[in-house]
C-alpha cells in the first residue's frame, strides 16, 4: 500500500492536517498534478463518543484549498500542474500560501468554540450540527450545545431543506440529550 503524502500537527485540541491529492490523470510528461487539501479533525471526539454508532465523525473543517479564502489561485486551476508551469514558481506560490493563508485558517480553530461560532457566524454545513453538538457535549457546554441544535432548527424551519435521514436521527438524538442535560 502506497503512503499518502501528508503532514500533521496538534493545534490546540484539534488535529490539522495538510495532504496531497494526485490528479487522476497524471502521466507521463503531459500531466504531473496535485491538490492541497486541508482538514481539521479531532482526536478526542471518536474516543468520547467510542459506544455510539457516531464514533467515527471526527473531521470539521477541510477540503481543497480553493474554498479557503484569500488562497492565492496563480498557478492553480483546481490543481498544481508541475507538467505545465515552473516548478519552482509553483513551489514558491504553495509555500507562501501555506505560511500566510494556511497556517492562520488553521490557527483559528485551536477550541471547539471557535469552530462552534465559525459555522454559526457562516451559516454553512447545516448538516455537521449532530457533530458539533457532540464536541459541546464533550467539554460539558450545555449553552454551547443549545445553541447548536437552536441554529440547526432555526434553519431547518425557515429552509425547508430536507436533510439525510442520518442528520435527522443524529439531531433527534441530540434533543434528547439536551433535555437529560444535568
Amino acid at each position: 500500500m502506497k503512503s499518502e503524502m501528508c503532514f500533521k500537527r496538534n493545534c490546540g485540541e484539534f488535529v490539522n492536517e495538510i495532504s496531497f491529492q494526485k490528479n487522476k490523470w497524471n502521466g507521463g510528461n503531459e500531466v504531473c498534478a496535485f491538490k492541497p487539501i486541508l482538514l481539521i479533525y479531532s482526536v478526542e471526539l471518536p474516543k468520547y463518543l467510542k459506544t455510539s454508532k457516531e464514533n467515527n465523525r471526527s473531521g470539521f473543517l477541510g477540503g481543497s484549498v480553493e474554498y479557503i479564502e484569500g488562497w492565492s489561485t496563480k498557478y492553480f486551476d483546481g490543481y498544481y500542474n508541475l507538467a505545465k508551469d515552473d516548478n519552482f514558481e509553483i513551489i514558491e506560490t504553495l509555500k507562501e500560501n501555506l505560511i500566510k493563508i494556511g497556517i492562520p485558517y488553521f490557527e483559528s480553530f485551536e477550541t471547539y468554540k471557535e469552530l462552534v461560532d465559525h459555522y454559526i457566524k457562516n451559516e454553512k454545513r447545516y448538516y455537521i450540527a449532530p457533530s458539533l453538538f457532540n464536541l459541546c457535549e464533550m467539554h460539558d457546554d450545555k449553552e454551547k450545545a443549545e445553541s447548536i441544535l437552536n441554529w440547526f432548527l432555526d434553519f431547518q424551519e425557515i429552509s425547508q431543506k430536507e436533510f439525510h435521514e442520518d442528520t435527522l436521527d443524529r439531531i433527534e438524538n441530540c434533543k434528547i440529550k439536551l433535555k437529560n442535560w444535568l
